[in-house]
């Protein structure tokens, strides 16, 4: 069965199974944005971009289905977005868990958060863009495998059970 059609708590037993770590990371970036003032649009669309596809199948809460409902131009504004440090700086801890979840289950998506969180891109939004691009490009390919620990890239360490 392909990711995006495994129920949530499937895929947070096997992360339980492969390491408290990947039990822990996985369970706090199902979270989403913990926003102390209101929510804006903004907060929603970093959480179906960066969240949901983590949820996979949820009957609970927002999940894969409002990703894939995204189009990449969707995606490359919110990351446009967050190319602005200010930006960047109010959902850094949040991201920092989505990176830590995605180093687990695909390391290329982290690459990919580490990149956008850890570089100064304003004024950049040519290179906003292309990491979203490849972003959409590793998530996808997360979806659509059917092993939910990668280790092939360099993954945490581990073995699926």
């Amino acid at each position: 069965m392909k990711n995006q059609d495994k129920p949530w708590i499937e895929v947070m037993e096997i992360c339980r199974n492969h390491s408290k770590e990947a039990l822990w990371a996985y369970a706090s970036a199902l979270r989403g944005p913990d926003i102390m003032e209101s929510i804006t649009m903004n907060d929603r669309r970093l959480e179906t971009i960066f969240t949901c596809p983590l949820r996979v199948r949820n009957e609970i809460f927002i999940d894969v289905k409002e990703y894939k409902r995204l189009s990449l131009k969707d995606i490359e504004s919110v990351f446009i977005y967050l190319s602005d440090t200010n930006n960047k700086y109010k959902y850094l801890h949040y991201l920092e868990y989505v990176r830590f979840a995605w180093s687990f289950l695909n390391p290329k998506v982290a690459d990919i958060l580490s990149e956008l969180m850890g570089t100064i891109l304003d004024e950049q939004e040519d290179r906003a863009k292309a990491l979203a691009c490849k972003y959409k490009e590793y998530v996808d390919e997360w979806l659509n495998s059917e092993r939910v620990i990668n280790q092939e890239y360099g993954g945490a360490i581990g073995e699926e059970k």
